[in-house]
């Protein structure tokens, strides 16, 4: 088409239905998730053996996805954290040889494909110039008080069809790893509970088909791992940034990256081994994996930490949980003692922040001024790069937009010391946009909090709220169904990860779902905890009794040895079966 031009073809068509499918699914997206993890030898330790530490991020479940569990019987012992009704201990977990922790890595494996369809016959979809058959399941949706609601579902040899009408000539497809082929993942759940080193371990994950996971890896012969676990498609890269014509055959899954070339490592010189969602492998890795990552900002905190270890120990490995010293807010400091301020609130507010380690404290004022000027700051660069599309990029939750703007906050950061103006408004400089900012966000704290600016702590707004899915049919069990909030530190950018959202500042969005850190000298001085409790059951004492321990970043022993569980164990159940 002739630049300037618009085209108003059938194919748009197809994508405004993809939207609207989108949005009819949005109370099920989640907010972006994210996790840490290292990895340290035996070279670096006091016992001598590995330690593995991490925790997964993601929204505060209610009840908690993840359940401790422990699994044992005469083909393997195994300990960790699971998802009621899954088989295995499938992202968290160690049996007596040894443990095991992921990460999101970000992979990409799914694509969406335009289709064309004969109107005349829908059953029929054009590939390379031919008419090919599609598959059409006849099903029935059985409705609670209303009728049965018959659809057709049709599928490509690229998948579903997700949006569209095929009786209209386009419609999408959906094409996913998990249901594009033959799938064995459950056979590596079996396998990584009996692996009995790393390298076994690492062959366990040959058949792991999704999520496309960090896998770190520890074992007691010493060694320490990491394996890009998941299969990834080879295609186009074209494929990764928008749907793709799928009559042409160009964008074609050429198989998948072969397992023996996904990134990996064994004992690398380091001598540890650090992944916070931050870039998987170099440009010159021949295979497309991602395109998004997270910025680098919770690796380098939890390296710079490990590194200051020489024999580290458990309890000092696993206090990198509760690092926040923020990379972002170093930068903004460094930048602001060129700021005038605009008035004696922002010079006030300018020497708290001045004097601040750049630690995201809940009991401290400046990490919250800081978050306010920050927040005010960005959105009047966004404005200028957004427009009127500024409010809907806030304002979303989930994945995908918000996720583009977090990206473009952190871009803004590498700017903020240095003469390139080119992605703010007309006229403006950084030091004068900053001085606005902060008075503007001064305004916004006092009328939301007073003018005592020494009671604006970060913990007064950066709290958890979490939600159990049933107060939304039944709000009058609120206070029996909701757990506790807890106010918190850390903030997005920390490993002390306590994500809030531009559209719901300082609320926590997103956090640490389950902690642990594993001692392979002694699995039983390992120690794990979770934000709520061991049951689902709001009536139960260990509903929430976990709580308190995880908002302060402390632990519960995480018991290996069956001789010792059995001497304080808080109930007992025995399932029989029934005798004929």
């Amino acid at each position: 088409l002739p630049p300037g031009s618009e085209y108003k073809g059938p194919l748009l068509n197809a994508i405004k239905d993809f939207e609207r499918a989108a949005a009819a699914a949005d109370p099920l997206k989640e907010v972006d998730m994210g996790s840490n993890n290292w990895a340290v030898s035996g070279d670096r330790t006091a016992t001598g053996k590995p330690l593995l530490a991490g925790d997964p991020h993601r929204g505060l479940d209610t009840p908690n996805v993840y359940y401790q569990n422990h699994l044992a019987c005469p083909d393997f012992d195994a300990v960790g954290c699971s998802f009621p009704g899954v088989p295995g201990l499938q992202h968290f977990g160690h049996n007596a040889y040894v443990c095991w922790g992921v990460t999101h890595a970000g992979a990409d494996y799914q694509d969406l494909f335009i289709e064309r369809f004969d109107k005349a016959n829908p059953s029929y979809y054009e590939f390379k110039g031919q008419l090919q058959r599609a598959q059409v399941f006849h099903e029935v949706v059985k409705v609670k008080g209303g009728k049965p609601v018959p659809i057709d579902v049709t599928v490509t040899h690229h998948g579903p069809i997700i949006a569209g009408d095929p009786a209209k000539g386009v419609a999408i497809a959906f094409r996913y790893t998990q249901t594009a082929g033959p799938n064995r993942q459950a056979e590596a759940l079996l396998s990584m509970l009996k692996a009995r080193s790393t390298h076994e371990l690492d062959q366990a994950m040959r058949h792991w088909v999704d999520p496309g996971n960090n896998f770190l890896m520890a074992d007691v012969h010493g060694n320490i791992a990491y394996l890009t676990r998941g299969k990834v498609p080879v295609r186009n890269l074209a494929n990764a940034w928008l749907p793709v014509p799928g009559w042409t055959g160009e964008h074609e899954w050429k198989g998948y990256i072969p397992f023996e070339e996904m990134p990996r490592s064994h004992n690398p010189k380091e001598g540890y081994i650090v992944t916070a969602n931050q870039k998987i492998v170099s440009d010159d890795y021949p295979y497309y994996i991602a395109l998004d990552h997270s910025p680098d900002f919770r690796a380098r905190r939890i390296t710079i930490r490990l590194t200051a270890l020489k024999k580290a120990t458990l309890d000092q490995v696993a206090a990198i949980h509760a690092e926040r010293t923020s990379i972002p807010a170093q930068a903004h400091l460094k930048a602001l003692k060129k700021v005038k301020p605009k008035d004696a609130l922002s010079k006030q507010a300018l020497d708290i922040l001045l004097a601040w380690n750049a630690s995201m404290e809940r009991d401290a004022p400046a990490p919250l001024i800081y978050s306010a000027y920050r927040l005010r700051l960005d959105k009047a660069i966004l404005l200028h790069l957004l427009g009127p599309m500024l409010d809907d990029a806030l304002a979303e939750s989930g994945r995908g937009g918000p996720v583009h703007v977090g990206r473009l906050r952190a871009h803004f950061i590498k700017l903020l010391d240095s003469r390139d103006t080119s992605m703010l408004p007309p006229q403006a400089t950084w030091p004068g946009l900053m001085s606005q900012a902060l008075a503007e966000a001064l305004q916004d704290l006092k009328s939301q909090l007073g003018p005592d600016m020494k009671k604006w702590t970060w913990g007064k707004v950066h709290h958890t709220v979490p939600k159990h899915p049933l107060t939304a049919a039944h709000p009058d069990l609120a206070a029996l169904l909701n757990p506790p909030q807890m106010r918190m530190s850390g903030d997005g950018d920390v490993p002390q990860n306590t994500t809030w959202s531009t559209g719901q500042p300082y609320t926590i969005s997103s956090t640490a779902v389950h902690r642990y850190a594993y001692d392979l000298s002694d699995w039983n001085n390992s120690k794990w905890i979770v934000p709520l409790g061991a049951s689902g059951h709001p009536g139960s004492p260990h509903f929430a009794d976990q709580a308190p321990f995880w908002s302060e970043i402390d632990y519960i022993p995480m018991l290996y040895d069956w001789k010792r569980i059995s001497k304080s164990p808080a109930s007992h159940q025995s399932l029989n079966p029934k005798k004929s």
